[in-house]
């Protein structure tokens, strides 16, 4: 008896579940093209299967999505986390430079650029001055 109300019961959470649904995204970007999927699946979803059901690894023919890790708002989570609703589901790959290495060369381009403009203001004022001397 017991046993018969509790699968009763359990069918009907079960029902209950399948009905209600949450709205995430999909999102997987390489330097030259990024793709946002808007996907509404059943509540109690893992992130695996909704990144397969976004399908979005049919906009980018030469990675193997299923391979890379996943997360959702910059947190890697496993592949069996359930989403939930406003969830942002991201697709990672590794990057072509470390972020601490472009940063380092972006500095070392703009001090060059720097001290290239402080030569030429450097050398203007000496002639500036050189010409005030001679008068």
């Amino acid at each position: 008896m017991v046993l018969l109300r509790h699968s009763v019961t359990v069918q009907r959470l079960y029902t209950v579940m399948i009905d209600q649904t949450v709205v995430i995204e999909v999102v997987f970007a390489v330097p030259e093209k990024q793709q946002v999927i808007q996907l509404e699946v059943p509540s109690g979803t893992v992130i695996h299967d909704v990144v397969r059901l976004s399908c979005i690894e049919s906009h980018f023919p030469g990675y193997d999505l299923s391979m890379l890790p996943v997360g959702v708002w910059n947190e890697v989570k496993p592949r069996d986390y359930v989403v939930q609703s406003g969830d942002r589901v991201q697709i990672y790959r590794s990057l072509i430079t470390n972020a601490k290495d472009a940063r380092r060369q972006r500095a070392e381009t703009q001090a060059r650029k720097e001290t290239q403009a402080n030569k030429e203001i450097q050398a203007k004022l000496e002639a500036q001055a050189k010409k005030q001397r001679d008068i």
